[in-house]
């Protein structure tokens, strides 16, 4: 990927960070719900740094809560198996890199919980602050999704542009517009992920407003 993250999203990061606690209550009591709605097993892989000789380079996890949104989609919607596990991970090329990044993440967390730290975290960049047009339109993001199932496996691939800000922009437009707009939509309600809401209609959009999703 290139490019670079919104304040706003600085500020949800850092705010995340300085609350491990209420975090860890927070899901606990949402898998609590979750067990009870789907029972259906699905699970977040373990999240430890390997070598991967396949993709050439070094895997590290990345501390988002996309898992778990992936599991949300998975224990709801038909078609992901009976044991689903998913994984989210940033490549490396090398392993100084990836320990450099892991150690450079393990700071910010550590110094988010930290009053007066975090504070001065939180002044470094304010919510609204992002780059020009001109460095968004030179910004691009690629990911690999690596399926396996007994001795299958199939690669895909999703990219587009930048992803901080017209990509994200897209995809909640897209999603608003698919909720709004396309007929026979699955019957859910509660708390759903873009999955449980539009299923792949909303892939459809998006490749229609330019992303890519191709089978590798």
């Amino acid at each position: 990927a290139s490019g670079t993250f919104s304040g706003g999203t600085w500020q949800s990061a850092i705010t995340a960070f300085g609350r491990p606690s209420e975090n860890r209550s927070a899901m606990k009591h949402a898998q609590m719900a979750l067990n009870h709605q789907y029972p259906k097993t699905a699970r977040v892989q373990p999240m430890r740094p390997r070598k991967d000789d396949e993709l050439g380079g070094w895997l590290a996890p990345m501390p988002t809560i996309d898992p778990f949104m992936v599991v949300r989609s998975a224990r709801a919607v038909d078609g992901y198996g009976p044991d689903f596990r998913y994984g989210h991970f940033v490549a490396a090329k090398g392993l100084p890199m990836m320990l450099g990044g892991m150690i450079g993440v393990g700071g910010l967390v550590l110094a988010a919980q930290i009053k007066l730290l975090r504070n001065k975290l939180l002044e470094y960049r304010q919510s609204g602050d992002g780059p020009p047009k001109e460095k968004r339109d030179r910004s691009w993001f690629k990911v690999l999704f690596r399926a396996r199932s007994g001795d299958q496996q199939v690669m895909c691939e999703v990219a587009g542009g930048d992803p901080g800000y017209d990509e994200t922009a897209k995809m909640l437009a897209e999603t608003a517009m698919c909720l709004a707009l396309d007929q026979d939509q699955p019957k859910r309600t509660g708390v759903l992920t873009p999955v449980m809401a539009c299923e792949d209609r909303l892939i459809e959009r998006l490749q229609a407003a330019g992303m890519t999703f191709r089978e590798l």
